[in-house]
């Protein structure tokens, strides 16, 4: 199987395996990481839409929304998702995509599914975007809930979300050891001057 790298966000030859990283979050201060793998090896496209990590300490839930921007719809869809129809779909503030999957209440973290035929370019929006999703967290320890559309394009409606927390960060073990380096000089000469 041919790996490479899409040749821009959309695109991804036949024959080939893209990855394309949905980073754009519309929460205020949160970064995410869907990860989209487009599958072109066979007869059809397969998405595989992946949740990787992000800077909210919240526990993720699942992804309930998925849009792609191509008018090819999906062939095969994972259990307890459908196609929705339409003339296009609103992703709070990343914009309009042809197409889109739902599980309202969905639990997935990682799915993918299967489209009716070979896709090798989903178009960008008006927004930059080609794929966008939401995914639900757990609520915070007031008991407030959290959720955040994402993007790989950008968002014109930013807004805070009070019931995400931010995950708190740990030091690199390259950092620790050039603290405890600084603290063991410090004793050292503390030791030398007395």
């Amino acid at each position: 199987m041919l790996m490479t790298p899409a040749a821009h966000a959309g695109f991804c030859a036949s024959g080939a395996s893209c990855v394309i990283e949905l980073t754009s979050s519309n929460v205020i201060g949160f970064a995410i990481d869907v990860r989209v793998n487009i599958n072109n090896t066979g007869p059809a496209t397969v998405l595989t839409v992946s949740f990787i990590s992000s800077s909210i300490a919240n526990t993720p839930l699942g992804i309930d929304q998925f849009g792609y921007n191509s008018s090819v719809l999906a062939s095969s869809l994972p259990a307890g998702w459908s196609q929705a129809s339409g003339s296009g779909f609103q992703m709070d503030g990343f914009g309009q995509f042809t197409s889109e999957i739902d599980r309202p209440g969905g639990t997935d973290l990682s799915f993918s599914f299967t489209l009716a035929s070979l896709v090798t370019t989903f178009t960008e929006n008006a927004n930059g975007g080609e794929f966008a999703g939401h995914i639900r967290f757990g609520p915070s320890p007031t008991g407030a809930g959290c959720s955040t559309f994402f993007s790989d394009g950008t968002s014109n409606s930013q807004t805070a979300n009070p019931g995400c927390i931010p995950s708190q960060r740990v030091p690199e073990p390259g950092s620790l050891m050039l603290l405890g380096i600084g603290l063991l000089g410090l004793a050292l000469a503390r030791r030398r001057t007395s």
